[in-house]
């Protein structure tokens, strides 16, 4: 008889279990719905895991006023590990010290300190996701493109971490402080240890140097600072000798395809089509290979930047010719979709493509995809790999301002300020990449060879 009340009891909980999560699947947003997904979202590891290049790079600070920068091999590196460690506990245990003006980022960057740059802007919400944590911990963020975390041994007791938009007019920062915690030395200690490279690049922070050219705090390379390059050679691993490699192009459109032996083919106007009843994969041999998905879905519209982003990148995992590290470089998004564009790096430097190949190829980015409906509805990206060729080195000195200067003299650009600018790999077509400077004045860009 207990035996048969107890079974009650437990059918009683489960039903009003599943009359719970009904209530809560139907009046709420998924996200946030379920205490199974709470119990999910609280596993950091498998967040950190997922949610992967976002960043472009990783600037960390050498001293007297010079920085280094990452951008490869940072995702599983163990600099990036204490520094998502520090921006949780100073986030979670810290104090919110409230809006601060811009102005404030001279100040974070004077100690030591490791900065996160994005090549685009998070909004309102998305830093919980990034960083695998409870909505309610980051209420009081908006909309940031940076994040300073900053580890001062001047000040050994306190930790502070910043979420800059230093791309808005208002310029505004979000800062946190952090008080004798065991984080806050060890963030110390990895910038303290940090691994210097043979051949380092150094770079100066325009806002530190007070350089008034800049809209923004830029990171650029100390000027007249020589330093050894070498060639990246570019390849397209579908074609050889100007011949399409058949076998190799088809085994990986296979990926595509959720039973690919039913798939038929085509070749038109050099443009090699697949395709099944709902699925339409090309190959153009300019080195462009688009895929586009016409299966109607039970879902409409674009959802979160989170969700949209992991079903982007999972997506992405199927393309098994992408070779090299890639990282977000911006995002699209209207009631319909979203579109999240990337672009490759090497040698941590962006490779970006050039005035004429982007005219040619309709692209703006090198990895386009399109995400409505919860499901990838278009992907297109450059289908090449890119390689060191350590048997041409050159030297190459870098002078920003010279190359500042032969932009601000070009049509109307003198006098203005410059929005961004960086050193980048210009490619084009199946030619050796060479480093060139990337300048954006009032969103038109301009390239200028680097030395």
């Amino acid at each position: 008889m207990l035996i048969n009340k107890i079974k009650n009891y437990i059918i009683i909980f489960f039903v009003l279990l599943a009359v719970y999560q009904t209530g809560t699947l139907w009046f709420e947003d998924f996200s946030s719905h379920s205490f199974f997904y709470t119990f999910m979202s609280a596993n950091d590891h498998a967040t950190y895991e997922e949610i992967k290049y976002t960043l472009d790079c990783i600037m960390i600070s050498a001293g007297n006023g010079e920085y280094i920068k990452r951008g490869n091999d940072i995702y599983e590196s163990e600099y990036k590990a204490v520094f998502d460690n520090a921006v949780k506990e100073c986030v979670t245990n810290g104090t919110y010290s409230g809006i601060k003006d811009g102005k404030i980022i001279d100040e974070v960057l004077s100690g030591k300190c490791g900065v996160y740059k994005y090549d685009y802007k998070f909004e309102k919400g998305d830093a919980a996701k990034l960083f695998g944590m409870e909505a309610s911990k980051f209420k009081n963020i908006g909309s940031f493109d940076m994040i300073i975390i900053e580890a001062d041994n001047n000040v050994p007791e306190r930790m502070r971490v910043a979420f800059f938009d230093d791309d808005d007019s208002e310029r505004k920062a979000y800062l946190f402080e952090l008080k004798n915690n065991d984080i806050i030395k060890e963030c110390y200690d990895v910038i303290n240890d940090f691994e210097i490279k043979e051949n380092e690049l150094y770079y100066i922070s325009s806002e530190k140097n007070g350089l008034r050219l800049f809209e923004k705090n830029v990171f650029v390379p100390k000027s007249s600072d020589e330093k050894e390059f070498c060639d990246i050679e570019v390849k397209n691993v579908f074609e050889e000798d100007g011949s399409v490699l058949l076998m190799t192009l088809e085994k990986n459109i296979d990926n595509f395809f959720d039973n690919p032996a039913i798939k038929w083919s085509s070749t038109v106007n050099n443009v090699y089509t697949y395709s099944d009843e709902n699925t339409v994969v090309k190959y153009y041999t300019n080195g462009i290979l688009e895929y586009s998905n016409y299966k109607n879905t039970s879902e409409s519209g674009s959802r979160d930047f989170y969700e949209d982003y992991m079903t982007a990148i999972s997506f992405m995992l199927k393309d098994t010719n992408i070779k090299n590290e890639y990282y977000l470089s911006g995002y699209k998004k209207d009631s319909d979709k979203t579109i999240f564009e990337f672009n490759y790096k090497i040698n941590d430097m962006p490779i970006i493509m050039s005035d004429d190949m982007k005219n040619e190829t309709g692209m703006e980015n090198m990895i386009e995809v399109t995400v409505s409906g919860g499901n990838v509805s278009k992907y297109k990206r450059v289908a090449y790999i890119f390689e060191e060729n350590k048997e041409n080195n050159y030297f190459v000195r870098l002078d920003f301002l010279g190359a500042v200067d032969k932009v601000l003299s070009i049509g109307d650009n003198e006098g203005k300020t410059i929005r961004n600018m960086n050193i980048a790999y210009e490619i084009e077509r199946e030619k050796s990449a060479k480093p060139k400077w990337v300048i954006d004045i009032e969103g038109n860009i301009y390239t200028e060879n680097a030395g």
